[in-house]
C-alpha cells in the first residue's frame, strides 16, 4: 500500500522536494554574501502553505471526487486504515521537511551581525526556530486533511486550506511572544546604537530622553522556550484535533464500507 501511496503522491511529493531544496542554496548564499539579511528566515513559515494547499487538501479531496475512495473500501481496506495509508507520507514529509528547514535556516543566520544577532524574541525569529517550523508543518497537513474530509470537493478544500495557514502564519508567532513580560532598561546618555542593539531580547519600543538617555523596553530572550511551548501546545492540539475530525468524519461518510 505504501508503494500505490507513493505513486499516487509523486507529484506533489516532487513539487515539495523542490520547494526545500530552493532554501539551501538561498541559505547558503545568505552565508556567504547577504549575512544578516534574514531572506531564508522569512520565507521559511510559507513552506507549511505550501504543504496544505499542494498537498493535503487536494489529495484527499481528489480521492473523493473520483470516487477512488468509496472503491477502495470495497477492496477489503477498512476506511480507517485507508484514510491512514493516505495521511502517512504527508504528514512524515512534514516533519523531514520541517527538520531540514530549520538547518537551513540556523546556517543562514550564523553569520548574522551583531544588531540582530541578540533578538531571539522576535516573530520571525521564534517562528523559525527550535521545534516551531515542524510542529507549524504538522498542523498544514492536517489543515489539509480536515478541510478535504469537510468538502470533499478540492477548490474549497484548498481555498479553505489557503486561508487557514496564512492566518496561522500571521497570528501564531503573535500568539507566542504575548506570553513573555517586557523589562524596561534605562541608559543614561552618551549611549551607543551598539549597547542597545547587544541587548539580550526583542527591543519593543525605545523612547529618548531630556537627558540624552534612552529608555528600552524587550522581552528577554530567557522567554524563548517558553514561546515556543506555548505554540507548540496550540500546534499540537490543533493538529490533534483537526485529524481527528478528518478520521471520524471519513468513517462516517456515505458509501460502501
Amino acid at each position: 500500500m505504501f508503494r500505490h501511496t507513493l505513486r499516487l503522491d509523486r507529484l506533489p511529493l516532487l513539487v515539495t522536494g523542490v520547494a526545500l531544496l530552493l532554501y539551501f542554496p538561498s541559505s547558503l548564499w545568505e552565508l556567504s554574501s547577504k549575512p544578516g539579511s534574514g531572506m531564508t528566515q522569512g520565507l521559511a513559515p510559507y513552506l507549511a502553505i505550501l504543504l496544505a494547499v499542494v498537498w493535503a487538501a487536494p489529495m484527499l479531496a481528489r480521492e473523493f471526487e473520483t470516487g477512488t475512495s468509496v472503491w477502495a473500501w470495497t477492496q477489503g481496506t477498512t476506511r480507517s486504515r485507508w484514510f491512514v495509508s493516505r495521511a502517512a507520507l504527508p504528514i512524515l514529509a512534514a516533519v523531514v521537511s520541517g527538520l531540514a528547514l530549520t538547518v537551513a535556516v540556523m546556517v543562514s543566520g550564523m553569520h548574522r551581525p551583531v544588531f540582530v544577532a541578540h533578538d531571539h524574541m522576535s516573530e520571525a525569529y521564534l517562528s523559525t526556530h527550535g521545534p516551531y517550523l515542524v510542529l507549524s508543518a504538522l498542523c498544514a497537513i492536517a489543515t489539509g486533511l480536515a478541510a478535504a474530509a469537510a468538502t470533499r470537493k478540492a477548490v474549497p478544500a484548498i481555498g479553505i486550506s489557503l486561508i487557514a495557514q496564512i492566518t496561522m502564519t500571521l497570528l501564531m508567532p503573535k500568539l507566542a511572544t504575548m506570553v513573555a513580560p517586557t523589562t524596561t532598561v534605562t541608559f543614561g546618555r552618551g549611549v551607543t546604537d551598539y549597547q542597545i542593539a547587544i541587548l539580550d531580547g526583542h527591543q519593543t519600543s525605545m523612547t529618548r530622553l531630556s537627558d540624552g538617555g534612552v529608555t528600552v523596553e524587550y522581552q528577554a530572550n530567557g522567554h524563548f522556550w517558553e514561546a515556543q511551548l506555548v505554540a507548540g501546545a496550540v500546534f499540537l492540539a490543533l493538529t490533534a484535533a483537526l485529524l481527528a475530525y478528518a478520521w471520524r468524519t471519513v468513517r462516517t461518510l456515505p458509501g460502501k464500507a
